[in-house]
């Protein structure tokens, strides 16, 4: 039994604006964290912008390795109807 295909066109647009919105809202407060903490330790704009770009790779690089052709579907009950062993 295979899943059907996953296709973009299935998706409205507003999938897309509330993930983008979503996105930015929680980089952004992350951001306002980050430099927030910064000013407390009495950073300056230099140390708070390494931090900022730390934060930055901290983000992306984990997921730049991923492969962008295979999609893997989120289940709420992901355990139950996990499979025995990932296809190769």
């Amino acid at each position: 039994m295979t899943a059907p295909a996953f296709s973009m066109r299935a998706l409205p647009a507003s999938a897309f604006s509330s993930a983008a919105v979503a996105t930015v809202i929680g980089f952004g407060g992350t951001v306002a964290l980050v430099v927030q903490a910064g000013q407390t330790l009495g950073a300056d704009a230099g140390q708070i912008g390494s931090m900022l770009t730390a934060l930055c790779l901290g983000i992306g690089a984990p997921g730049a390795p991923m492969p962008r052709h295979r999609v893997v579907t989120i289940d709420p009950i992901w355990p139950a109807s996990a499979p025995k062993a990932w296809p190769a």
